[in-house]
């Protein structure tokens, strides 16, 4: 069995590792930067308060060169799809298994005539210095199809084979315009929460309506959308709510809590390195959604405009909790 992954950031690199490989398997990896070497140096760790629950170890990953392949694994910036897509032609011919991991909704074009299933990554990842940092314990999603192809091949990540992979890719999007909301603050997820701790939590009512959002507009729209087995949208509300109310956490929310992403997510990471976002495949996407029914989508809107205009200018400022509860309190 030959895989290809098709874009070996932090996130492609943890899967390259928690492939199970058998006798003559082998992992190949596209990026849309070329590198000189035919054989990736990878290098991983885990994040502290996972270091004594996760091991992780890399596989031999080669740098793809027209092999024949039989799985291919998409994991790369749905903004770099343009990058890559002229590779796609090539391995067409071999007619593989395409499975597209990426965040948000709104590229299934570039797959037309691919044999292409569809999943869910619910780990975080990140780069650090050189090493790959495996952030969150998530694991992943995949449509039921898949079963028969990837059964017993993935190892060291929670996997849920899903009848209705669309009702969870919606949750997905809805859990990644935490993305831009954290970016534009410049956090992750467990710092935002420790910051907020400065301001009695009053920041956690922003949040909360910016998430609830498009909870009504699913609503609206009649989107099924299916609850996340580790970090959830209703789970996030519902453990701020509590935050909010000063009342004691349960020994499953202390859990959720001490478990929050520590680990930067790919929009800030991108804002950081002065690279384009994939956030118009995010909150753009949803942006459309609430247009076609006229629903104000307020903060989202806010947050979605403020990360387009990055990406036209590659300028950004982050700001502050003080700001933000001036603008929307």
């Amino acid at each position: 069995m030959n895989y290809l992954i098709v874009g070996l950031g932090a996130v492609g690199t943890v899967l390259s590792s928690c492939l199970n490989l058998e006798k003559d398997d082998k992992i190949y990896a596209l990026r849309s930067t070329k590198t000189p070497k035919k054989i990736y140096d990878i290098e991983l760790d885990v994040i502290e308060n996972l270091k004594d629950k996760i091991k992780i170890y890399p596989n031999v990953v080669f740098e793809y060169d027209n092999e024949p392949i039989d799985i291919v694994f998409i994991t790369t910036k749905s903004n770099y799809l343009d990058k890559v897509s002229l590779t796609f032609s090539k391995i067409k011919k071999h007619n593989p298994i395409v499975i597209c991991l990426m965040n948000g909704m709104g590229y299934e074009s570039y797959f037309k005539g691919f044999n292409t299933f569809y999943g869910v990554i619910m780990y975080n990842a990140f780069k650090r210095d050189t090493k790959v940092v495996l952030g969150s314990k998530g694991g992943l999603i995949l449509d039921e199809k898949l079963e028969i192809y990837l059964k017993n091949r993935i190892k060291n990540l929670p996997l849920t084979f899903a009848k209705d992979i669309d009702a969870y890719r919606y949750r997905k999007l809805w859990l990644n315009t935490i993305n831009g909301f954290l970016s534009i603050l410049g956090f992750s997820l467990f710092q935002f929460f420790e910051e907020s701790k400065k301001y009695d939590f009053k920041t956690f009512s922003i949040f909360i309506e910016y998430l609830e959002e498009t909870k009504i507009l699913f609503e609206r729209l009649n989107i099924k959308s299916e609850a996340l087995p580790s970090l959830d949208p209703e789970t996030l509300i519902s453990l701020m709510k509590k935050i909010l109310l000063k009342e004691k956490l349960n020994e499953t929310e202390q859990i959720l809590y001490h478990n929050l992403p520590r680990g930067k997510n790919s929009t800030l990471q991108s804002i950081e390195k002065k690279e384009s976002t994939e956030y118009e495949f995010i909150g753009g996407y949803l942006v459309n959604l609430a247009d076609k029914i006229d629903f104000s989508y307020k903060i989202n809107r806010y947050v979605y405009e403020m990360i387009k205009e990055y990406d036209k200018t590659y300028q950004f400022e982050f700001i502050s909790l003080d700001k933000m509860l001036q603008i929307f309190s």
